[in-house]
């Protein structure tokens, strides 16, 4: 294999590829990529237990000699932002392996390097994963996918479950998002235990396949965020929706491993209480510089376990946080409709939800008496984020 490849596009390509390698591969071929020149494009491929990544380059690349090699990413995106975006992949001048060249504008080397060349029987190793006919999809704006994911994601569990069947089978539970296809509309869900958030955005084609629905492991939700820029995306998934799937964009394509899924996401629409004992609106800004206000008295020592106690009413939102000898106290001005409320809830839950929102936007609070039930905060139609109500380590509840 020879290429000669002069721009950006490739440098993206191999970057976008080598994210989707692991930090710690069982193989040493599962620690590289895959570069397969030819019909005049370049296509990087990069790949773990749970993603596999595709990225192809057409501008920018002229195809000298078609070939199949596994390059090491690492030294091929440093000796390129070292020293420039023109230069040549090829065979060594030793016989083995392959040599990166870094020429200037006239040419001449500036830089030869070695990188690291495989063995055919090695490259014959590395798992090509393809986003295949699955029988459900989606179809998406590339930004409104973006926006969604990055409004649910960050409730969502870090790392994935190993449990034991009844029958001692070994069982991987996916913590990440979920997205499924409801009325037009698409959905992400994702949740750690303690919170659930939920969005949606609406389906390029206001429509998509009966039964559609994918998850995805936090690791695929952080590659396409970084990948993502314009034009449309394409979802295809297995059903169910536990089972695998897919997304294809321009230029690029992500392959889910369906065999990591586990039994899927749970359903969390019989959790959403069906009625409210009071609605609040406030501005979502104001209400978390009342929480870090109240924080000043608040037992930081011990975040996670400390609580905060919202009382609505009177057109005020009021925030208490107390340490046991202290309590730091703040209000912010609100619309109220239904009783006069008082809940209490983990800090750390409302302030990762409400560091998502823009600058002036509002958010509404759904309360009820009930300990037992959980409190939503809505962003408008499109996005809401429900908790649990909580006691404190002393084991006081709500008053």
């Amino acid at each position: 294999m020879r290429i000669e490849v002069s721009g950006p596009e490739f440098l993206a390509a191999v970057e976008g590829a080598a994210a989707a390698t692991a930090r710690r591969p069982l193989s040493p071929v599962m620690a590289n990529v895959l570069l397969a020149a030819q019909d005049g494009k370049v296509t990087v491929r990069g790949a773990d237990n749970e993603l596999g990544v595709t990225r192809v380059v057409a501008d920018g690349v002229a195809v000298i000699e078609d070939g199949v090699e596994l390059v090491d990413p690492v030294k091929v995106i440093s000796t390129v932002k070292l020293h420039g975006e023109r230069f040549v992949i090829g065979p060594g001048n030793a016989g083995a392996g392959l040599d990166i060249v870094v020429t200037n504008d006239a040419g001449r080397v500036k830089v030869r390097g070695g990188i690291l060349g495989m063995a055919d029987s090695e490259v014959a190793k590395f798992p090509v994963r393809r986003v295949k006919e699955y029988p459900t999809e989606a179809r998406v704006d590339a930004v409104a996918l973006a926006k969604l994911l990055k409004g649910v994601a960050w409730s969502a569990e870090q790392k994935m479950e190993v449990t034991r069947t009844e029958k001692g089978d070994r069982e991987m539970k996916l913590k990440g998002v979920a997205l499924s296809a409801r009325g037009g509309k698409l959905m992400a869900e994702a949740m750690d235990g303690h919170r659930y958030a939920a969005a949606t955005v609406d389906l390029a084609d206001g429509a998509a396949t009966d039964g559609f629905g994918v998850l995805l492991p936090l690791k695929a939700v952080t590659v396409l965020l970084e990948s993502l820029d314009v034009g449309g995306v394409v979802i295809r998934a297995d059903r169910p929706r536990d089972a695998g799937g897919g997304f294809e964009a321009e230029g690029a394509e992500f392959v889910l491993n369906g065999g990591q899924m586990g039994k899927g996401f749970p359903n969390m629409a019989g959790h959403v209480p069906k009625g409210w004992d009071g609605e609040f609106a406030v501005d979502a800004g104001e209400l978390l510089t009342a929480i870090r206000t109240a924080q000043v008295c608040g037992d930081t020592a011990m975040a996670e376990l400390s609580a905060v106690d919202l009382t609505c009413g009177d057109g005020l939102v009021v925030v208490e946080w107390a340490n046991g000898a202290s309590v730091g106290r703040a209000e912010v001005a609100a619309d109220c409709s239904g009783e006069d409320v008082k809940v209490r809830t983990s800090p750390l839950f409302l302030v990762d939800f409400l560091r998502t929102f823009p600058k002036g936007g509002r958010v509404g609070l759904r309360l009820c008496h009930d300990e037992k039930k959980p409190m939503v905060l809505v962003d408008g139609d499109d996005r809401f984020f429900m908790c649990s109500q909580v006691t404190d380590r002393y084991g006081a509840t709500n008053a």
